[in-house]
């Protein structure tokens, strides 16, 4: 998740210079598209919405270690994403 901190800043930047060609160039069609999050994803050998689930399971674990800590031992970040959520829900 480290190395996907890295390469989504980069990412980011890159979609700001995007955003500033977007408004000067008259053709669109040669600008780069692409969510970032998709990117970040593919980089890492994993599909945007997982390195999304991942990204916030990991940022919930370092934000409150004894509440989100690791409590999936597959490794697969869905697992933990939906616990994460059950204990979120307003009935808990």
């Amino acid at each position: 998740m480290a190395i996907g901190k890295i390469i989504e800043e980069r990412e980011r930047e890159k979609a700001k210079e995007r955003m500033v060609d977007a408004h000067s160039s008259e053709n669109f069609s040669q600008l780069g598209t692409g969510r970032t999050r998709d990117i970040v994803g593919a980089a890492l050998g994993m599909s945007g919405p997982t390195y999304e689930a991942a990204k916030t399971v990991v940022n919930l674990a370092e934000a409150d270690p004894e509440t989100y800590g690791p409590r999936d031992r597959t490794g697969h970040p869905r697992p933990a994403l939906q616990k994460v959520r059950a204990w979120k829900s307003p009935g808990r």
